[in-house]
Formats: C-alpha cells, sequence, structure tokens
C-alpha cells in the first residue's frame, strides 16, 4: 500500500474525498508520523507520509489513513493484534515480560489496549470473520478450525473482562485463517478494516 521515495520513507497517498455540494478537495503536502512496522519479520520504526487533503472553500484538512495505521496510535495494527492475543494467553501479567518482548507500547499501554480490545470484541470478531469468509469462498470458512475455538485456561485467569472470549476467538481466528489459507495476517487485518462496523477512528483497539 505504500511507496518509497528516494529517501527510503513510506509514502500513502490514498485516495482524495469525496466531493460534496460546496466544493472540492485538493492536495496539500503530506503529513509524517514515525510509526513502528513490521518489515520482512522485523519490528522497525520508519517514516510514513501521509497525503493531506484541503478543502478549497472552508479551508479544511484531512489526512488519507493507511489501512494498517490508526489514528494517533504509533504502531500498525498486526503488531496491535500481536501484542494483544499475546497478553490475552501469557501465563504471566503483563508487567513480567522478559526483555525479548517488543519495546513498542509501554505497560501501561498495553493495559489499556487489552480492556479497548474486549469492549471492541464483538465487532473485531465480526469484521475479521467476513474477511476470512470472503478470502476462503468457496470453501466454508469454519473448516479452517475445525480443531474448534475454545479460549484456553489461562485466559480466565489473565482477563476478567465478560468479552474477553471474544476478543481471543477473533485473533484465533485471524492467526489460524492467515496460516491455513496462507496469507499474509497483515492482508487479513487490512481486509477486515474494510469490514468493520465500530467507531470510525478505531479498528481492534
Amino acid at each position: 500500500m505504500y511507496d518509497v521515495d528516494e529517501e527510503d520513507r513510506h509514502v500513502y497517498v490514498g485516495s482524495r474525498p469525496s466531493e460534496d455540494l460546496e466544493g472540492r478537495w485538493h492536495g496539500h503536502g503530506y503529513t509524517e508520523s514515525w510509526p513502528w512496522l513490521v518489515r520482512d519479520g522485523a519490528i522497525v520504526c520508519v517514516c510514513v507520509r501521509k497525503h493531506r487533503w484541503r478543502h478549497v472553500v472552508t479551508g479544511g484538512t484531512v489526512t488519507s489513513q493507511p489501512p494498517d495505521l490508526l489514528p494517533r496510535r504509533r504502531v500498525c495494527t498486526l503488531l496491535i493484534a500481536c501484542l494483544v492475543f499475546a497478553a490475552l494467553t501469557a501465563p504471566a501479567g503483563l508487567h513480567t515480560r522478559g526483555p525479548d518482548a517488543p519495546a513498542v507500547r509501554s505497560l501501561r499501554q498495553q493495559q489499556r489496549d487489552l480492556a479497548a480490545a474486549c469492549s471492541l470484541a464483538e465487532p473485531s470478531q465480526q469484521a475479521i470473520r467476513i474477511a476470512v469468509m470472503e478470502r476462503s469462498a468457496p470453501r466454508p470458512a469454519e473448516t479452517l478450525w475445525k480443531g474448534g475455538l475454545d479460549p484456553p485456561l489461562e485466559l480466565a485467569r489473565r482477563c476478567h473482562h465478560s468479552s474477553a472470549p471474544v476478543a481471543w476467538t477473533a485473533l484465533q481466528i485471524l492467526r489460524v485463517s492467515a496460516e491455513k489459507l496462507r496469507t499474509p495476517t497483515s492482508f487479513l487485518l487490512a481486509e477486515a478494516r474494510g469490514r468493520w462496523t465500530g467507531p470510525e477512528t478505531r479498528f481492534l483497539i
């Protein structure tokens, strides 16, 4: 989804906002951010330039958001999904993270992410399931997880939120389906983002 310029910056052109009765949107430069992304199996911090658009009548501006990034979040959705899944299934608390844990989210941020993921568990599961169904058609998606989707026993000890099992199921569907379909998890997440029915500025968390 990105172009890479001569300075090795990731450029997201995006789409021009839809026109309205008051006027049109014109390209108005780029906004830079420095998120953590997964590239070739490594977690890297890169410069992402997001196309900005200016309304010719009102002067207001909007920025095209890449489907793998969330506003005001400095990590891609793939990393968010991995960290939340790890938090839901870890045998010990977040405070016991080992030295190999990726230092892309603080302890407090991961705690907030876990709570947010549980609060959005149902729309997350719905969006992921629809993306998987469309990707696996005409094969029934349920055949991808014949072994069932029973949450692990440690989930009840790790997270007391009533929607924690739903959040775990959503991410387990994502993990298993990506493996069985031999599709990058980031692709399924981007497709699920397009089927998202939750709050516009949020996804997964």
